[in-house]
Order: C-alpha cells, then structure tokens, then sequence
C-alpha cells in the first residue's frame, strides 16, 4: 500500500518528530513537511539532508484572520489557525504522489502507524481518525471528528481542501460545493467542517449525508473510523488552547474531551 506521511504546522526546530526520524523515515514511501518559513530553518533542514524520502516544502505564513470578522477570509473564525491548517495540509499533498496519506500536526509525535495502516487496508473508502477531540454526538452531528491525525485517499482530502481552500481563500464556490454552510467554520467547528471537506472530495451526494437523522450514526461509519492513539506506541499530542499534553505516560482518555 503507498502510502505517505504529512507533517504540518509550524517548526521551530525543537519539534520532537525532528528527533524520531529514522523511526518515521522507514514506515513511509515519502516523509512530507509542510511549514512556514522560519529564520531557523536552515538548521533542521540541514539536518534532514541525509533522508532520501523527506520532502519539505514552506511558505510564508498567511495573514491571520482578523477578529471578530475572520477577514480576508470567507467562512473562517477571527484568529483562528484552522485556514493555516487546511493550506499547509494542501501544500503537503501537492508534493506527494502516493494513493493514501496519514497526516499528523508538527507539535505531536507518533511513534507506530502499523494500526492506521491496518485499518486502511480494511476500510480504503473511509477517513480514518485519531480520537483525539473526537466526539459521538456534537450538536446533533456525529461528524466531530479528530483532526490531529487521520488517515484517507490522498485524491479525496486533496481534491476537498481544493474546494474549500478556493471557498476560504478566494471566496469562489467550486463545484462539488452544494452547500457554503457546510465548509463554514463560523457555522461548524474545525472538525466537522473537516469531516464535510472529507465527503465533499469523495464526491458523495450530500443527501446521503446530510439530513439523515434516523440513521445518521450508521451513516458515519460508513464513512468514517475512529481508533485508539493510546495504540501508536510511544507518542506526544497536544492540546494547544488548554496547555495539556498527553503521551504513553499520561494517556488521553476519552472523556477528557468529550463532556
């Protein structure tokens, strides 16, 4: 199965992927970094020069969305680092090739994908999450899903970022896009914003996933997945907004989020 690691977010050169590369380098085809320019940059990237499976691309950082009005942006919540996200996920899956993608966030650190794989090679079709953030029922919606590390065809997420990113960035509907409302993060969180992009590229009919009430769990696991990041070995995720850090030795429970 081809299949390539994306590693997004902002890198300072103390990230402690950085540190794990050997362990990242060989489970992948590629290894894809996609950051934003820093004046330190030149020194982890020197670093990396021995692996002939890093990829790294960057750019300077885009203006943050303005508060309260997420200006210059469509859809987008004021200071929010969400559309930071989606780019610098887009500009990773413009440098791969592969046929799937596990994409992770430049401040954790995963030490075993073999489950991820595993689960991809079981259910192709679907996007496959960490639980982290992670939530049954959210508002009605069971697409609260975890976005610090998922796993999907690359040509689904890449071709819904598309369609948003011209949505955020651009104000221009693409087709595919039946609904603004439901790519917009002012109306949805981060994380079902995400999940809706995820169908969206799949090219599913959004009446087959939307609206759909009476049996809209079963809906959900149609499309998506949910495992464990307590089964990845040895691994770092963070929660930014509340200062809290879990790993292997402080291990994220389901509950702490979902409440």
């Amino acid at each position: 199965m081809n299949i390539d690691l994306i590693i997004q977010g902002p890198i300072d050169g103390s990230n402690v992927f950085l540190s794990k590369m050997d362990v990242l380098c060989k489970q992948f085809n590629k290894v894809i970094i996609s950051t934003w320019d820093h004046e330190d940059s030149g020194t982890w990237i020197e670093k990396l020069s021995d692996y002939n499976n890093v990829v790294i691309t960057s750019e300077e950082l885009p203006q943050r969305p303005a508060d309260p009005t997420g200006e210059p942006y469509k859809g987008i919540v004021g200071c929010s680092t969400y559309y930071w996200a989606c780019l610098s996920t887009y500009n990773g899956l413009e440098k791969s090739s592969a046929d799937y993608i596990i994409k992770m966030r430049s401040d954790e650190y995963y030490e075993d994908f073999s489950i991820i794989k595993k689960e991809l090679r079981k259910s192709s079709h679907k996007f496959i999450c960490g639980n982290i953030f992670y939530k049954r029922a959210h508002m009605g919606s069971p697409y609260h899903i975890g976005d610090h590390i998922y796993a999907c065809k690359r040509e689904s997420i890449h071709n819904g970022l598309k369609i948003a990113l011209a949505y955020y960035r651009d104000h221009i509907v693409l087709p595919g896009l039946e609904k603004e409302e439901d790519i917009d993060q002012t109306l949805n969180s981060a994380e079902v914003s995400l999940a809706h992009i995820f169908l969206i590229g799949s090219g599913i009919p959004r009446d087959t996933w939307h609206g759909v009430e009476e049996n809209i769990h079963s809906t959900f696991d149609k499309y998506f997945k949910v495992f464990d990041i307590n089964r990845l070995g040895e691994y770092i995720a963070r929660w930014a907004q509340c200062g809290a850090t879990f790993s292997f030795m402080n291990p994220y429970v389901q509950s702490y989020y979902d409440r």
